[in-house]
């Protein structure tokens, strides 16, 4: 009696991913995804938008065990690393660099530059490279010089866009008998455009040292320096397109007070110039935080020295600043006395008054101490900070705060724990998510070493572990397993598979609805693949705000198959069972079942010409008249042209 017979899944086969890269991906999760866990240690970690609402981040790092070198890497907005893992190799040649920053090229990709002492006699040199939106090179291997002659030529470069796909490089620069700020330009393909290893910035018979730079929206750059040709002072020059400074010689002095102005730091004003922060010991035992703002013409607007930010009597340093939007800016120091310090804040407008409480408002008053400040705009009108925090027993925490454009705190008193795992997390580092949250990264040492790890908070604060946490695709015997986790399960969410042939521009075609799961992991087989063909499985998630795609796997396919007559299943059986075959091409075949000894029972096929691929026909236990037969032993007999293959099955009534 014949039965009626479909496609099925092949088993005994073994399936070959078509992509060398690990099927299993890391997306935000709560205390941080891991970026980068290669050996020896990674530092100097920094971050840029990709444009696309992911980021690039670069970093020096040792894991061939002699020198650091520059890697990057890139992660979508799910926190999902793109490129190569553990990151992209920027410069390996022999020697060490360090100290890596980075601008977007405008192109979803990245310039980076780096100090490098590659020589053999040791000389600090200025290199960069440029990255595609991939992670490729688009410069040659070894990096485009920037600056390389004698001596301790190219250290600490900063780096901003010059907006048209290029960038303008600084450096403090020792190769005369003073410290010297040194500026080069490079254009999208690597070209220098300035005077071969640079334009002096400063001039001056002293020592220029630590320095900012800014972007001034019109092809050139703010450079502020401190700066020691009247003991120690912070002056600022602006340069153009051309390379060219375009105010006084030598800079304009921002603060010549009697005292030693440090931690310079810039941002715009809104109306073609900006505004700086430092701290200085003007007032005897206590450092304070001053500002000034200049305009695009080099004219100091606030009175000479700067403005005071903050009165409170106490020790204030590591200033941040960013721009409000609105022609004034936010200020984030650390406010200490002794080892202990907080986080404060303050708003200043467009004339340098202060728009909160004379001494600012509390990021973050927790125990301990709280240092190594960065800040972003939160995009209306206030400031996200994050910081290395000692309060859970002297280890270094990340937490952050967004403080409103009305100085109020908008996230938990004292901050989020962006990540509190044990041991060290240091280096913090922030960009916008374009909401009103942040993405966060830093180097952490909870398996003793740092490593790079990075966290998603969203407008409230709330730390935002994607839906998916990981996946995986696996191929064994013929059949393709798609598995899954999530970091919460909700009511009324389901998911859905999708499978596509990799041949041909097929579409996605829907294989299973609703699929269960346990403790938010999922798992799905797909017992309907043909040998020798390939296919990307896609997962949709559905809930009450629609469908949207939670993940796409890479291809794989199912190698080609001999003949194949499978065990029935189930065996035994009671009262059917399914008798699985595959022809590797089309032929005439004759499935039949027979008794212990010998004789025929049921034809299941009898001659019929048959496609190559996967088939099943069923057999419910009766004989050829209709009749059923009883409990024992059975032979399933499959002959396709000069060949025969049999399995025994096991019938129990």
């Amino acid at each position: 009696m014949k039965s009626h017979r479909k496609t099925i899944a092949v088993w005994g086969l073994v399936c070959t991913l078509l992509l060398a890269t690990p099927s299993l991906q890391a997306f935000w999760i709560t205390d941080g995804t891991p970026i980068c866990t290669a050996a020896g240690g990674q530092r100097s970690l920094e971050i840029i938008t990709d444009g696309a609402g992911g980021a690039i981040l670069t970093w020096a790092d040792p894991r061939d065990g002699v020198d650091y070198h520059i890697y990057a890497q890139r992660v979508n907005e799910q926190g999902l690393p793109l490129w190569t893992t553990d990151g992209v190799a920027v410069c390996t040649v022999s020697g060490a660099q360090g100290l890596p920053k980075l601008v977007p090229d405008g192109a979803g990709g990245a310039i980076i530059t780096w100090q490098d002492i590659r020589d053999a006699a040791g000389d600090f040199d200025v290199y960069a490279q440029r990255m595609d939106a991939n992670g490729n090179l688009m410069w040659p291997d070894t990096g485009v010089v920037i600056c390389d002659t004698t001596g301790r030529s190219g250290e600490n470069p900063e780096i901003v866009s010059d907006g048209t796909g290029g960038a303008i490089i600084v450096w403090l620069d020792k190769r005369g008998p003073q410290s010297e700020l040194y500026a080069q330009r490079v254009d999208p393909n690597g070209n220098t455009l300035w005077e071969r290893n640079g334009i002096a910035i400063t001039r001056e018979p002293d020592y220029e040292q630590s320095h900012a730079v800014i972007s001034d929206g019109a092809g050139g750059a703010f450079i502020a320096w401190e700066d020691t040709r009247d003991y120690l002072d912070i002056y600022a020059q602006r340069i153009d397109a051309d390379g060219d400074t375009l105010w006084s010689a030598g800079g304009i002095p921002i603060c010549r007070a009697a005292v030693q102005p440090r931690n310079v730091k810039i941002a715009t004003d809104g109306a073609g110039g900006v505004i700086l922060v430092w701290e200085d010991d003007r007032v005897p035992t206590e450092q304070r935080i001053y500002a000034q703002r200049v305009n695009a013409a080099g004219d100091t607007l606030w009175p000479a020295d700067g403005k005071l930010i903050c009165d409170a009597p106490l020790q204030h340093s590591q200033p941040a600043i960013v721009s409000d939007g609105a022609g004034g800016a936010i200020v984030v120091w650390r406010l200490h006395s002794g080892s202990v310090s907080d986080v404060h804040a303050q708003r200043i407008d467009a004339n340098g008054d202060s728009l909160w409480t004379s001494e600012g408002v509390s990021v973050c008053s927790a125990d301990d101490t709280q240092s190594y400040i960065s800040a972003i705009p939160d995009g209306s009108g206030g400031v996200i900070a994050v910081w290395q925090d000692a309060r859970n027993d002297d280890t270094g925490d990340i937490f952050a705060q967004r403080i409103s454009a009305i100085g109020s705190p908008l996230w938990t008193l004292d901050g989020v724990g962006i990540c509190t795992v044990a041991l060290w997390q240091r280096n913090p580092r922030l960009l916008s998510d374009g909401s009103g949250g942040a993405v966060f990264v830093w180097e952490d040492a909870r398996d003793n070493e740092y490593d790079i790890y990075g966290s998603l908070a969203d407008a409230t604060g709330q730390l935002v572990p994607t839906l998916l946490k990981a996946y995986d695709v696996t191929c064994l015997d013929g059949a393709i397993s798609v598995s899954w986790s999530v970091s919460s399960t909700q009511e009324n969410v389901h998911f859905m598979v999708l499978r596509r042939e990799i041949s041909g521009a097929r579409p996605w075609e829907k294989i299973a609805v609703s699929v269960e799961g346990k403790g938010g992991s999922f798992q799905f087989t797909d017992e309907t693949c043909i040998p020798g063909s390939g296919y990307r499985y896609r997962v949709d998630v559905e809930d009450e705000t629609g469908q949207r795609t939670l993940f796409e796997t890479e291809a794989v396919t199912v190698p080609k198959a001999s003949l194949t007559l499978y065990q029935n299943a189930p065996n035994p059986f009671n009262p059917s069972t399914d008798v699985r075959y595959y022809l590797p091409e089309a032929s005439v075949i004759t499935v039949a079942v027979y008794d212990i000894a010998g004789r025929l029972v049921a034809k299941l096929v009898d001659g019929e010409a048959t496609p190559a691929g996967n088939h099943v026909v069923e057999w419910n236990g009766r004989g050829d008249r209709g009749q059923p037969v009883p409990s024992g032993v059975y032979f399933c007999r499959l002959q396709a042209g000069v060949r025969t293959l049999s399995q025994k099955m096991i019938l129990v009534r």
